[in-house]
């Protein structure tokens, strides 16, 4: 097409496992470091008695190494952003441009906490499944016009872009 057409396209992936600790207000019950800066500095490691990770008979008073061994957290991340161009010189000075862009992420995570916490024994544990899936999707079309007259130079653009965004997800806790 004597050099009047080109195309463009660049795709990017990645997928992140994550092991998270129960920190912050993410839906566990209590949190890993308010846990270790409210905890007795001289609490034991292991109860002598059971040779179980010790924990306090107060339920309000938790365990930061009993708050890691006993909840699982991970998070699946999967994500793809992508684009593609093509551009066209209609006549001299005239591009017509077509863009098409993609981000595309899905998340799974997965939390547990035993009922081996001193205060998940009541409810036996608790478990949460959730989803979240984000989507954009654009769609764009230019005319370029490029003219120069001496020294000065005309450039004229006009165009249209469409796009769609869209965010689910589901949670089951129990």
């Amino acid at each position: 097409l004597n050099n009047k057409l080109v195309f463009e396209m660049n795709i990017t992936g990645s997928h992140i496992i994550e092991n998270r600790p129960p920190v912050g207000a993410t839906g566990f019950e209590g949190d890993l470091l308010l846990s270790a800066l409210a905890a007795n500095p001289t609490w034991p490691i292991y109860d002598t008695a059971t040779g179980d990770l010790y924990q306090s008979i107060v339920t309000t008073e938790r365990s930061p190494v009993a708050m890691l061994e006993y909840t699982d957290d991970k998070t699946r991340t999967s994500r793809i952003l992508g684009g593609i161009s093509g551009q066209y010189e209609i006549i001299k000075g005239l591009f017509y441009k077509v863009n098409l862009g993609l981000d595309y992420t899905n998340a799974n995570r997965f939390v547990n906490q035993s009922q081996k916490l001193n205060y998940m024994t009541q409810r036996n544990g608790s478990g949460q499944i959730s989803n979240k899936e984000l989507s954009n999707y654009v769609i764009e079309h230019t005319l370029n016009y490029e003219k120069s007259f001496g020294e000065h130079r005309l450039t004229l653009l006009a165009g249209y872009s469409y796009q769609n965004l869209m965010q689910r997800g589901t949670k089951m806790t129990g």
